[in-house]
């Protein structure tokens, strides 16, 4: 018997009925802390991902063991690959809700996209991933708004086994008065699914600005954020960084 998965995915969404410590974990992962014994093989070769996208994946969640396989000239765009998009902006809570969404984030991933269709990306081959559900449904709400239709948005939930040639991330997240700005962010799994669906371009919008101030403020820096922080340092280090405020928005508003 042959058992494939990867448990550095998502966990399941408990709604009720079974408690939360027998579902959490899945199949996979728990027969490989029963049985640590048993022949493991890892499957290393990503073959869906552009090289340079999949390349900060790989070291932030996969200690660099997963590498790109085919052919790269199979790949042919103009896009950048990845880039972060600076956005000042905060969170706010839903309004008789417990999600969250960010006004500015919402704008800027909206004109973002309209920006993309323009220049000749088609929105079928978009997607756009959101870490809080209000979020999602007032960047949907924009979209019918603008007349794009065909552009797909979910949760990272929602959009965990899917992939798109593009796709846009909103972390959302910017408390600079809360002790965690990072909020949902910060958890690895979470990350790892919204930072892997892109097939050719992976655009990461948020408030980098409110995460150095509060990075820089912690005392100790958190276990829990980690993964965020390198892929802080990433962008950081690679130069993949661009500020909202200095793009021309001009005939999008």
């Amino acid at each position: 018997m042959a058992l494939l998965g990867n448990i550095t995915r998502l966990k399941k969404v408990i709604l009720g009925g079974d408690p939360a410590h027998v579902v959490e974990k899945s199949a996979l992962q728990r027969i490989q802390e029963v049985y640590p014994h048993f022949s493991r093989i890892e499957l290393n070769e990503n073959y869906r991902d552009h090289h340079s996208t999949f390349a900060a994946s790989s070291k932030i969640f996969y200690d660099g063991k997963m590498i790109a396989g085919g052919d790269p000239a199979r790949w042919n765009t103009a896009l950048a690959t990845k880039l972060f998009i600076n956005v000042p902006g905060i969170s706010e809570p839903e309004p008789n809700g417990t999600s969250y969404y960010n006004p500015n984030g919402v704008m800027a991933t909206v004109i973002f996209v309209q920006m993309l269709v323009d220049s000749g990306v088609k929105p079928k081959e978009v997607g756009v991933i959101s870490m809080y559900s209000e979020d999602v449904r007032q960047i949907r709400q924009e979209l019918v708004n603008r007349g794009i239709e065909g552009v797909e948005v979910s949760t990272v939930d929602g959009s965990q086994g899917s992939e798109k040639e593009v796709i846009v991330v909103h972390f959302v997240a910017a408390f600079p008065h809360r002790q965690d700005s990072f909020a949902l962010v910060k958890r690895p799994q979470r990350l790892n699914v919204a930072s892997t669906r892109a097939r050719q371009c992976q655009f990461l919008v948020g408030n980098m600005d409110c995460w150095m101030h509060w990075q820089r403020n912690l005392p100790v820096p958190a276990l829990s954020t980690d993964k965020i922080r390198e892929l802080m340092a990433w962008v950081h280090e690679k130069g993949q960084i661009m500020d909202w405020v200095k793009v021309d928005k001009r005939r999008y508003r």
